[in-house]
């Protein structure tokens, strides 16, 4: 049986994607860190899983019924700044909020139970964030490009949670796909 690479986020509404797409392209191409821009601006719900392909209608069917039972936790999600996770990740902060976390845990409970996707590794604490640059990032840069964001980019938004998306990997790049 094959697999496919899948993960659950929340993804920006278009205006906000877009101006947050181009600024990680203007890091991209000024330190020639590229790899962030293989997936839309998001904040990680569900890191990715492997799921059967042959099976994805029924992932996406049980996403959609998780989506229902999230409205009840509708907020807003609040950007403003940016930080680093040393040695090389680079991302516009995302505010802490109550309800994020739940959205957090109950999706994550959600995965394990329903969709009876177990990972044998550890859960990360849950630090959400949109990373702008990450994996491909030059160590000695990550401070130069965190400050030059601070000082050109400036950046405080807010939107409304609507659902958690379905991203797939293609082999290349990640997909939204619901």
């Amino acid at each position: 049986m094959s697999f496919a690479l899948y993960f659950l986020a929340i993804v920006p509404p278009p205006e906000l994607s877009q101006k947050i797409h181009q600024i990680k392209n203007y890091i991209a191409q000024k330190y020639n860190c590229k790899h962030a821009l293989k997936s839309p601006p998001h904040i990680t719900i569900e890191p990715p899983f492997r799921f059967p392909p042959a099976k994805e209608a029924l992932l996406i069917q049980n996403i959609n019924h998780l989506n229902q039972q999230l409205q009840s936790l509708s907020t807003t999600i609040y950007i403003k700044d940016y930080d680093v996770f040393l040695p090389k990740v680079v991302f516009i902060k995302v505010l802490d909020n109550p309800e994020l976390h739940q959205i957090y845990k109950y999706t994550h409970h959600f995965v394990k139970s329903q969709l009876k996707i177990i990972k044998d590794l550890p859960p990360r604490p849950f630090h959400p964030h949109i990373t702008i640059a990450f994996r491909d990032v030059k160590k000695q840069y990550t401070l130069t490009i965190l400050e030059e964001l601070k000082t050109n980019f400036p950046i405080q938004d807010s939107f409304q949670f609507q659902k958690l998306f379905l991203l797939k990997h293609n082999g290349q790049y990640w997909e939204v796909i619901n």
